[in-house]
């Protein structure tokens, strides 16, 4: 298994994160982030969530007048990645996942924590999310939707080749195969569900460095269900751009 590697923020920062895209559209001075309603998503081993990156959103956010940040860290999604990475089942995946959420989050704590800054990190785990009582209500809802809805169902489709993109570079040698497809289809709806959890807990503002634009068809979506799970939902897109 290739090591984990994290590299440490220089005190120099070069990089800068701005908007890029609301969805739905809103002008970027109608968007209030507060301390208990934006949340910024993690994804694991992704270069965005380390280093003088990950600095530049925070120094962005601050900015925005958050003391506090919401990081909801992808522990329980990553498995999936892991199992097609290293093809492994999934107990080897959740264990690789389980190590790597853990030392990011030791980076976070270790090399973050030394910086004079004004706010304060608070970790969601998408695993503790799982574990709302409403979770696999909604989770099987969705897997529903996907049997029975073709606009839905074509955008979970979608979501896997984005997926690969992310997970494998263009030389890669791996199979998009009928795992791989689940595993992304598995992916996505989980991560749904999740959001939808927190949109129901007042996490209505999600901040991601980055574009998915299955996320943006999924919430403005016509369909009954999910403008109910995401209603006032919104999605940031950050762009990180060098100074």
């Amino acid at each position: 298994m290739q090591a984990f590697h994290i590299e440490q923020p220089i005190n120099r920062n070069r990089n800068r994160a701005e908007i890029q895209k609301i969805c739905p559209a809103m002008a970027k001075s109608e968007l209030v982030l507060t301390n208990t309603n934006s949340i910024l998503g993690i994804s694991v081993n992704s270069p965005a969530t380390i280093g003088n990156k990950i600095t530049a959103i925070f120094d962005f956010l601050t900015k925005r007048g958050l003391t506090e940040i919401n990081l909801m860290i992808g522990d329980s999604l990553y498995k999936y990645t892991a199992m097609i990475k290293h093809r492994c089942n999934e107990h080897q995946g959740k264990n690789i996942a389980l190590e790597e959420s853990n030392r990011l989050m030791q980076y976070y704590r270790t090399h973050l924590s030394d910086r004079e800054r004004g706010y304060r990190l608070n970790f969601i785990l998408s695993s503790e999310i799982e574990n709302d009582k409403n979770f696999h209500v909604i989770h099987e809802e969705l897997w529903n939707l996907y049997e029975t809805n073709a606009d839905f169902k074509l955008s979970v489709l979608n979501f896997s080749h984005y997926y690969f993109s992310r997970v494998f570079d263009a030389s890669s040698e791996s199979t998009a195969d009928n795992d791989f497809n689940q595993y992304a289809h598995n992916y996505l709806i989980e991560e749904l569900a999740i959001f939808a959890i927190l949109n129901q807990k007042g996490f209505n503002i999600l901040i991601y460095p980055g574009v998915i634009q299955t996320i943006y068809d999924v919430i403005t979506m016509d369909h009954p269900y999910l403008a109910k799970l995401f209603k006032d939902y919104v999605f940031v897109s950050l762009r990180l751009t060098r100074k």
